[in-house]
Parts: C-alpha cells; sequence; structure tokens
C-alpha cells in the first residue's frame, strides 16, 4: 500500500490541482512519512505556493524535521512513483479503501479488548458505531443542481397528488398538522416541557397515530417500562381512568373497551426498547438495527421517539462539560434521523427558567442543559398546562407552542388534556392557531 501512497502524492506533485481534486487527510496514509507530504502538500496550496521539486523539497529542509519525511531524498523519488497524474484517481481509491481497512481493524481490536472487562452491549453498541462512521466518512457526494430541483418538483407533485396523502406521516392532530404539515424523514422534533405537563403523553399519541397510518415505530422508553407506557396506551384508546387500569377496579363495561383496545394496539407495528442508561450510541445501533427488520419484515419505519434526553447515559470527556455533552448527542440525533431519512422526536426538559417569569409559557431558550438542541432541532414544541400553575385555570386546557418551525409557522395550538387516561385531544374549536411567523 505504501507504493499506492506514494504514487498518490508523485502525482500530486506533478499536477498540484490533484490536491483539491482528490482530497484525503493525513491519517489516510499509513506511512508517516507520506503523511507528512501529504500535509505539507495540502498547506503549501493553501498558501497558493508553487509546488515543484524545487520548492517542496526546499520547505522541506526549512521545516528542520527532514527525517520525518523519510529525508530529502526520499521526497525527491515520489515522482517516478506514478506513471501519469492522470493514474491518481485510481491510487486514491485504494489509500482510501486500505485507509478504512485499517481503522476498522484497529476499531475489532480494540472492541476485543475492551471484551474482557467491559459490558458487551456497550462495546458492541460502541464498535457498531465506529465502523458505521468510518463506511460513510468522506464520501459525501456533489449533485447537480437540475437533479436536485427535478427531485424537489417531484416532491412537490407528489405531497399535492390526492393519491399520495396517505403516504405523509401525520402526528393525527389536525391543528398540529396544520403547522407542522407533516413529520418528514431526516428531521429532528424537539418535545420539550417542565415536569408534569404531558410530553410522554403526546408522543405516544403521536407513535400510535402513525402506526394506525401504516408505518413501524420505535420508541426508546428512558423514563418508564414498555409495559407501563402498554398500559397508558391502553387507557388512552379506551378513555378509561388509568388509576382504574392499575388498580383493578375498572367495571365490565368499562373493561369491555379496554379489551376492544387490546386488540386494537396489539396489532400496531410499534416497538419498545426500555434499556435503561442507554447512551447515544446504543440508541443510534438500535435505531438502525430496527430500520433493517422494518426494512425486511414491513411495513417500513416511519418514526423514532426517544423519551428523554436527560435520562439518557452520557458520558462527558475530560475537560467536557455537561452541555458541551448534551450538544453532541442532539447533534447525532439529528444525523441519526438523516440516515434513517425518518422523523425522530426527541422528549427534553425545560430548565427552572420559565417558573420564575410571570408568565409561565416556556420559551425555546428554556431548553434545558444545552442550546445546541434549539439549533439542532428542526422544530421545537414546547407544551404548557395552565393548571399546574393556576388554580383557576381550566384543568384540560393544553397548549403546544411551536416555539421554532424550520418549514412554517411559529405560534401556539390550543388542545385538550385528558391526564386521568393519558390522553390528548384537538379542542371542539379547532382552527385557531395563535398566529407567529411563517419561517
Amino acid at each position: 500500500m505504501s507504493d499506492a501512497e506514494r504514487a498518490v502524492l508523485g502525482g500530486m506533485i506533478m499536477d498540484p490541482e490533484r490536491i483539491d481534486d482528490h482530497p484525503l487527510q493525513p491519517a489516510d496514509f499509513a506511512d508517516g512519512r507520506n503523511a507528512m507530504t501529504y500535509l505539507l502538500l495540502r498547506d503549501m496550496r493553501a498558501q497558493g505556493d508553487a509546488i515543484d521539486m524545487v520548492t517542496l523539497p526546499t520547505a522541506v529542509a526549512r521545516s528542520g524535521q527532514a527525517d520525518r519525511f523519510g529525508g530529502i531524498a526520499y521526497v525527491l523519488t515520489l515522482p517516478d512513483a506514478v506513471p501519469s497524474p492522470a493514474a491518481v484517481p485510481a491510487y486514491v481509491v485504494e489509500v482510501r479503501r486500505e485507509s478504512l481497512r485499517r481503522r476498522a481493524r484497529e476499531a475489532l481490536t480494540d472492541a476485543l479488548a475492551s471484551l474482557e472487562t467491559g459490558d458487551p452491549t456497550r462495546v458492541s453498541a460502541d464498535v457498531t458505531t465506529t465502523l458505521e462512521g468510518l463506511t460513510a466518512e468522506g464520501h459525501g457526494a456533489w449533485r447537480k443542481a437540475s437533479k436536485v430541483i427535478e427531485a424537489s418538483m417531484e416532491d412537490i407533485h407528489r405531497r399535492a397528488d390526492p393519491d399520495a396523502q396517505g403516504e405523509r406521516r401525520m402526528t393525527g392532530f389536525p391543528s398540529l398538522d396544520d403547522v407542522l404539515v407533516s413529520l418528514d424523514g431526516g428531521r429532528l422534533y424537539v418535545v420539550a416541557a417542565r415536569p408534569g405537563m404531558g410530553k410522554s403523553t403526546l408522543v405516544q399519541e403521536i407513535a400510535a397515530n402513525v402506526a394506525r397510518a401504516g408505518s413501524s415505530v420505535g420508541l426508546f422508553l428512558l423514563e418508564m417500562a414498555a409495559e407501563e407506557m402498554g398500559v397508558r396506551m391502553l387507557a388512552s384508546s379506551s378513555s378509561v381512568h388509568g388509576q382504574a387500569l392499575r388498580r383493578g377496579t375498572a367495571d365490565d363495561h368499562e373493561f369491555e373497551r379496554v379489551l376492544d383496545a387490546a386488540d386494537g394496539l396489539a396489532g400496531l407495528p410499534i416497538w419498545f426498547c426500555d434499556a435503561p442508561n442507554m447512551s447515544i450510541a446504543d440508541v443510534i445501533a438500535a435505531a438502525k438495527q430496527l430500520k433493517h427488520r422494518c426494512d425486511r419484515e414491513g411495513p417500513p419505519l416511519g418514526l423514532v421517539a426517544l423519551d428523554y434526553l436527560q435520562l439518557m447515559d452520557i458520558q462527558t470527556r475530560r475537560g467536557e462539560n455537561r452541555t458541551n455533552a448534551v450538544g453532541e448527542v442532539s447533534r447525532k440525533c439529528k444525523l441519526l434521523a438523516r440516515a434513517l431519512d425518518v422523523p425522530v422526536v426527541l422528549l427534553s426538559q425545560l430548565n427552572r427558567s420559565c417558573e420564575a417569569r410571570p408568565d409561565k409559557r416556556p420559551q425555546v431558550s428554556d431548553l434545558r442543559d444545552s442550546g445546541a438542541i434549539e439549533q439542532d432541532a428542526d422544530a421545537v414544541l414546547l407544551m404548557f398546562r395552565p393548571a399546574v400553575y393556576d388554580d383557576t385555570a381550566p384543568v384540560g386546557d393544553l397548549e403546544v407552542i411551536v416555539g421554532k418551525n424550520r418549514c412554517g409557522p411559529t405560534g401556539t395550538v390550543q388542545m385538550e388534556f385528558r391526564g386521568e387516561c393519558y390522553r390528548i385531544e384537538e379542542r371542539d374549536d379547532y382552527g385557531r392557531f395563535g398566529g407567529g411567523r411563517d419561517r
């Protein structure tokens, strides 16, 4: 492989434009001498310096570290390693391929060593994430405007086609769908609130609605067991008081409704993952595994939801604060949405700032731990129940404040919260949307 590395460098010396046409990273070179030479060539190119067999040896000598380049004599032999600069693309492919192979071996070797003392589930998740990152690394493809516009027009026609309306993933709440239009693949939706506002209830309702529309749904439950979420879904679908189900005091009529609800829910393609202490690497690995399974068995994956961010096992590196670590998690959730081409709904806590204000309604700036969450999100939905702070307010009033929406307006959607049966409903006066700005 050293021959391919030398051929790449030789071609770049003979035709410096190849440095721009075929970018590599110094780490792609296994031979340290070649990595140093490539780094120098890239720096000279960036500074606009001429590159030839006079200037390059001179730059090596001036570095005072000629031995790290293999000596000036070694550098002078590089152009002889390639028959023509036109052969550079083929050698670049070989260098990249070997680089990926080498780093994959290193990742697997480290994983085997970690298995001796580490948690096998965590080690497996980490190595899967590393290998998938290597596969995608550095292979972004440029797309010409004509192709992008053509694809965009096809998307517009598809959305306007009445026969294709059923393909859109909707929340199931017309008032909310008017604002969000649909839950689009590749986008990150953050649902945030103070405790007790109904975050889990909203995501459970949206998940059931997406599944009823024919898409598979993956729910990561870090706050409760899957069985607890099951009880909540049964209560919502049957409109039976959740406490009656927990205490076993539902009457015969109510129990019949629960049985009917169970028949309907059991047939929905909803998948639950309630493993505790999951890291973002665990989530990514499990979500991709579910995507592959749904692709094989159907129906296709249409939504992934995570309840909730602050309960994840968020590791901070030495010298790193939690804010940066949380920001890294939200960024990876956004990248996961792009990689799976499905919407990802991420639940998050808000800090206490809103409770210190006369108007307790939350703002996007109240997102807990990191402003990066706001930056990464395509839409931020803030939940507010006035009755939590005001005893005179109607108990069922729920405001879903669309505080950020990259693809539409912001404002407030008025809804009805039925906490006793873990259910959220449209208001009878649906149609009022508290205005905002079209973004």
